[in-house]
């Protein structure tokens, strides 16, 4: 990686070549891994909750008393921000933002000053060295923070999220609908699953925490494509059509996804921040009590319902449920399996409405 040179060129000018004294080229095979040497000691530098993934980092801090937050936080932002300094780095003011999240409307948004310090830790204090962090709230052009593909609202509805996924649907389900007269029945199921599904399971196991509300426009847009991909009524039921077509409704989806999950757990094969998040009954009592849920594992409890929909407590409910014959199987392929045939048998295998003058049932 020594002796590289590199300039810069404007329209038909260019400066002189200089040696390149640090940095790894771009596309190269070990910048990757070189980068993440360098980089990996970042949360040693500060007492906040680093969540680092390539180049895309986000730091968290969690209190009970708002000013008391704000200071510690921007003391922890100036020891991270001599750690960059150090390291021959910098952080972008105008890409640094912040959010506050909470069950309430009652911050004082304004009154919150999260700085970047730019100068030393115990030196004198330049104001020019002092940039404020921009908040990100529900009044902002784009009301969440984007971290991974998922955007977080401060009060995490993931309303703003659910609307991203219901635009690029909706342009799926139009392009769809241009060639469900051309295209074979297998071909429209390929289309539904690369242009609709893969948007649908990103990240499913976080934002279907969300309110039946917010999370609707994404169930009727998936019936509409069912329906479109089946050449079906524009009211037809959908349930026998998903399990004809062997794909799982937005909420059978979502319980798979989160449930694979818990099997991956149960198995010790979840990255290591997720050690002990959730413990069995039987290893909180030491299996001293003798309980009918004694190999359920504990849901931790919550007075605030938004909590209990989090993966926290909904994640170990969900897996609790699930039959002890599922619950035995250690192959993560068979449990896929096994768990999407469990699912599917529960949907009916023809029309089946209770619905008294339905106008569908009618209309036939």
């Amino acid at each position: 990686m020594k002796n590289r040179k590199q300039f810069v060129g404007v329209g038909q000018s260019t400066s002189e070549i200089r040696e390149t004294t640090s940095g790894v080229p771009q596309g190269s095979i070990l910048g990757p891994i070189l980068f993440l040497i360098f980089f990996n000691d970042l949360p040693k530098s500060n007492a906040l909750l680093n969540l680092l993934f390539a180049d895309d980092t986000t730091i968290l801090a969690s209190g009970s008393d708002l000013n008391q937050l704000v200071n510690f936080i921007n003391s922890e932002l100036q020891k991270l921000v001599v750690w960059f300094r150090a390291n021959r780095m910098a952080l972008h003011p105008d890409k640094t933002k912040f959010t506050v999240f909470h069950s309430n409307d009652n911050i004082p948004w304004d009154d919150i000053k999260l700085v970047l310090n730019f100068n030393d830790t115990n030196g004198p204090v330049n104001e020019n060295l002092i940039t404020p962090i921009k908040y990100v709230n529900k009044e902002s052009d784009i009301p969440a923070l984007k971290f991974l593909g998922v955007y977080f609202d401060q009060n995490l509805n993931f309303k703003y999220h659910i609307k991203q996924i219901r635009k690029k649907i909706a342009k799926a389900l139009f392009s769809i609908k241009r060639v469900k007269n051309v295209l074979t029945p297998s071909a429209l199921k390929s289309l539904y699953y690369s242009t609709i599904h893969s948007h649908l399971v990103y990240a499913i196991q976080i934002y279907s925490c969300a309110s039946k509300t917010d999370l609707s426009p994404l169930i009727i847009l998936q019936k509409k494509s069912i329906r479109c991909i089946t050449n079906s009524s524009y009211n037809a039921h959908t349930a026998h059509l998903f399990r004809n077509l062997e794909i799982l409704p937005f909420d059978d989806l979502a319980v798979f996804f989160k449930a694979q999950f818990m099997c991956i757990y149960s198995q010790n094969k979840t990255p290591k921040s997720f050690e002990n998040k959730w413990i069995k009954n039987s290893d909180r009592f030491n299996n001293e009590v003798q309980l009918r849920n004694i190999n359920d594992y504990h849901i931790p409890p919550f007075r605030i319902n938004l909590v209990n929909k989090l993966p926290l407590c909904d994640f170990p409910r969900l897996y609790n449920e699930l039959p002890l014959d599922l619950k035995s199987i250690h192959s993560k392929n068979i449990f896929n399996s096994s768990l999407k045939k469990h699912l599917l048998d529960k949907l009916p295998e023809t029309v089946v409405c209770n619905r008294l003058l339905c106008p569908t049932c009618l209309q036939v």
